[in-house]
């Protein structure tokens, strides 16, 4: 009694469960628009010639394809909406149907191949329209094809070395190169134009990009200055002047043409412009020697390879991915505002003359001039360069020449310069009165100013001339009495005659020459003191003389020796200078 009484619960469930779920399942069917596969609304299902029937138009249904999709879809929406219209109107979206949007007058663009598979019905296709959407499609392809960035240098987009610095550009170097490739626009068409009449590629122009970012005054740990990196043998090598007075390597139009013939040079020896590029940052016999270790020509073998510094090995993959953003930067998130290209008037020079008098005569400023010229080292054109060019901001060289005269220029007479190191409590005007210079000529050379802090070990620029020093010039091995009259524009003869010498007497380095026609307060202070040039005596100063004991032993007074060599008590002479004893 107790298991039978037990059971019955369980079999009325399992009893009601048996009714109920049949109908809810076919109440659901119903509602998601599915029929009951044996519910038939002309047959009952009692009927076996009925289901018959319906069996063979299914096998015909599923023989025949439906050739009207886009119809048989429309149905299936429609009654979509027909069974739930609560979930459509609980959805408030305004969606246009898929034919309307291209029969829509107001968008003219030119469909995707996937669009056109749908354009048509079977209905309404043709022939002709087909392929002119085919014709359209093939238009924009073409488009895209004349938009492509070429390159005439081997460029590999895809390699890893060349993605890493394209990502390293586009991230940590960003600010960088933004203001690389602004500054660009100052220099690509100079150039450009240098490179096209070479027959080089014109992508070369971005070896300058990676060189120096453009920047003329660029200085790396090598020494290495200017837009093209030239060392200063490289440099003398292909025709730059280097000296102390100018750095033509910071020249950009003289340091372009020297870079052309180098690249030339480069690519001839190597026959790849890879292996030139390497060439150029590490030195053509490096390279060489390389190719000779590892006996392979292709860059990137030699790559792998221990015998190129990691600084070469990554220089090639750094100029492809510079080359790549630079030529297409609106691709890689770059909104670059190029500057203006160079522009400049030029004028030639003829004496070595001031920046100073040339700005005002341009009427520009000293550092304006400065910037159109960076090759200038010091405040004055270079010396001993007769027709020396100068750039000038566009549109005063009218001015410039109507204020200039060569005849009416300052004569700069450049005697012995050499660097005097600093030493600890020394000043500007210690210096100055060291070595007998004027302090206003002592700052415009080192182009410093009065209240410039001067540290020790510093270099300064010396340059002793005879306007400054009374006239002298000191005597430097293999000169003669000709070449010091021709150097100051005199005759020899009165070279001569203001040092008490003859046409057979012996000059010696380390003496000093007084260099008449420069000096005239002590040519009239002479002559007026002993009426001619030959009764005047010269006294060369040895060791541990002085002013005192020179006017002692000639019995002249103090102050007439003074006042005839242009000397005040606080003056310091050194041994081997000349003096004029009255």
């Amino acid at each position: 009694m107790l298991r039978s009484s037990s059971l019955f619960p369980f079999l009325l469930f399992t009893v009601a469960l048996t009714i109920t779920v049949p109908s809810t399942v076919k109440a659901s069917l119903s509602i998601w628009g599915f029929e009951d596969p044996q519910k038939s609304s002309n047959q009952t299902p009692s009927d076996p010639d009925a289901t018959l029937q319906a069996k063979d138009k299914a096998l015909e249904s599923e023989a025949i394809p439906n050739r009207n999709g886009e119809e048989a879809e429309q149905n299936k929406s429609d009654a979509f909406k027909e069974v739930s219209p609560e979930i459509d109107a609980s959805i408030d979206i305004d969606v246009a149907p898929e034919t309307q949007a291209v029969s829509d007058p107001a968008k003219k663009a030119v469909p995707t191949p996937t669009e056109i598979e749908n354009t048509f019905t079977s209905d309404d296709f043709s022939v002709e329209a087909f392929s002119d959407l085919i014709e359209a499609v093939n238009s924009e392809e073409n488009v895209d094809q004349d938009l492509e960035v070429t390159y005439d240098m081997p460029v590999v987009p895809d390699n890893v070395h060349v993605k890493k610095y394209i990502t390293l550009f586009q991230n940590r170097l960003r600010p960088n190169f933004e203001i690389w490739l602004a500054r660009s626009g100052k220099y690509a068409e100079m150039i450009q134009s240098a490179l096209r009449e070479n027959n080089l590629p014109e992508d070369l122009l971005y070896l300058a990009l990676i060189e120096s970012g453009f920047n003329p005054r660029a200085f790396s740990r090598s020494k290495a200055t200017g837009v093209w990196q030239f060392m200063k043998g490289t440099g003398k090598r292909y025709g730059l002047r280097i000296d102390h007075w100018i750095d033509e390597r910071r020249d950009p139009v003289k340091s372009t043409h020297a870079a052309v013939k180098y690249l030339t040079e480069l690519y001839n020896m190597f026959g790849s412009w890879p292996l030139a590029l390497a060439g150029y940052n590490a030195g053509e016999s490096r390279v060489y020697r390389t190719i000779v270790r590892v006996r392979t020509r292709d860059f990137w073998t030699l790559r792998e390879s221990r015998h190129l510094r990691p600084e070469t090995r990554n220089y090639v993959p750094k100029f492809m991915a510079a080359t790549i953003i630079a030529k297409d930067p609106e691709r890689y998130g770059f909104s670059v505002e190029y500057e203006t290209p160079l522009q400049y008037d030029e004028v030639e020079i003829q004496n070595a003359t001031y920046l100073s008098a040339i700005a005002h005569y341009a009427g520009v400023t000293v550092e304006a001039l400065r910037n159109y010229n960076p090759e200038l080292r010091r405040n004055v054109t270079p010396p001993r360069a007769p027709g020396y060019k100068i750039k000038l901001p566009p549109g005063t060289k009218k001015a410039f020449m109507a204020a200039y005269s060569p005849d009416k220029q300052e004569q700069i007479f450049v005697g012995r310069s050499f660097k005097h190191r600093v030493r600890k409590g020394q000043t500007i005007s210690s210096i100055a009165q060291q070595y007998g210079v004027g302090i206003n000529m002592l700052l415009e050379t080192n182009g410093l100013h009065r209240h410039t802090i001067i540290s020790v070990g510093q270099q300064i620029m010396i340059n002793e001339t005879p306007e400054r020093v009374g006239g002298k010039h000191r005597i430097r091995r293999g000169e003669s009495i000709s070449t010091i009259a021709s150097k100051y524009k005199v005759s020899i003869r009165r070279l001569l005659e203001a040092n008490n010498l003859h046409k057979r007497s012996v000059i010696r380095a380390g003496k000093t020459l007084i260099i008449p026609g420069h000096t005239t307060a002590s040519s009239s202070k002479i002559s007026s003191t002993k009426g001619t040039s030959k009764t005047r005596k010269s006294h060369q100063i040895r060791s541990g003389e002085s002013i005192s004991t020179i006017a002692q032993k000639y019995a002249v007074r103090m102050r007439d020796l003074l006042s005839v060599n242009q000397l005040t008590k606080k003056s310091i002479i050194r041994a081997g200078h000349t003096l004029i004893i009255p």
